[in-house]
């Protein structure tokens, strides 16, 4: 792949599923200040009540989304998930846009720490991203993070990621390259299958939520409990060709400051052209602001 052309998704493109989050004063939170349509549709201030409720067990959880199944559309109106089917009719797809939406939580206070979006494409494993990132995402109780602008390249199994104050003009440095990593996917899946199949593993049942839309696509979501060391609830949303849409995996006891966090994936415009160009050079391979 070659070119450098970098993703400029268009308005409509960038249009998000959901209400803008809006704070209890009546504020509309936001992630960061960027590109018209940020930040992308996220609800983790949901996703962390989990958290602070301790239901986490699977046997309380699971039983929870059995109730709201029970009392939403019937299973019949969605979609069968099967995560490996989800997985091939996404790679069927080729490429897509995605955005990265993440927010720890430190002794009851929500920060936002990620807002990233690119484009990638999931069988050759190479994409490009750029947005804002926390260099220190577990900062101190009562210290901010330090988020800083990023783009980072994967091609060939490696990646480059720059970063700087407001812009991503500094040299550029070597980085895990994973698709994993790439998409925050919390682990180091060489390909998307594997990045994919590492994600869900884990959870035992997976069961109906409801019909949402993803970007003004109607998708399918269901829910689960991962069974991973720092595991949570998983919600995963497919369309109704199959694919994946959007991810929501929240995790608990995350090292060092034990921070409960949230991060959302959403991939649309499947088929997308990626053209991903290898910098010419790069600093040592370093784990500085890499999700």
């Amino acid at each position: 792949m070659s070119g450098g052309r970098r993703p400029n998704p268009s308005p409509k493109e960038r249009e998000r599923s959901d209400e803008p989050e809006v704070n209890v004063d009546g504020r509309v939170k936001v992630l960061y200040t960027g590109p018209p349509g940020w930040p992308p549709s996220i609800d983790p201030v949901d996703n962390l009540a989990v958290f602070r409720r301790g239901v986490l067990r699977a046997g309380p959880w699971l039983a929870v989304l059995a109730l709201l199944g029970g009392c939403g559309p019937s299973n019949a109106s969605l979609l069968p998930f099967d995560p490996a089917a989800a997985i091939t009719a996404t790679e069927a797809a080729r490429s897509a846009r995605f955005t990265i939406a993440m927010t720890v939580e430190i002794a009851g206070v929500t920060r936002e720490v990620a807002g990233i979006e690119g484009v990638v494409d999931v069988v050759e494993a190479a994409g490009v991203r750029t947005g804002r990132l926390a260099t220190n995402p577990f900062p101190a109780p009562g210290a901010d993070p330090s988020l800083a602008a990023i783009e980072t390249r994967t091609i060939d199994g490696v990646g480059f990621e720059r970063t700087g104050a407001e812009v991503a003009d500094g040299p550029w440095r070597e980085v895990d390259g994973t698709l994993g990593s790439f998409l925050g996917l919390g682990n180091r899946g060489a390909s998307f299958r594997a990045a994919v199949e590492e994600l869900v593993e884990p959870v035992a049942q997976w069961s109906p939520v409801a019909r949402k839309e993803v970007r003004g696509d109607a998708t399918s979501r269901y829910a689960g409990v991962s069974a991973g060391p720092s595991g949570g609830p998983i919600e995963i949303s497919i369309d109704d060709l199959g694919r994946l849409r959007r991810l929501v995996i929240s995790r608990t006891g995350v090292a060092p400051t034990n921070a409960a966090g949230v991060t959302i994936v959403e991939l649309w415009d499947f088929g997308v052209e990626v053209d991903v160009e290898r910098p010419e050079s790069s600093q040592g391979r370093t784990s500085v602001a890499s999700a």
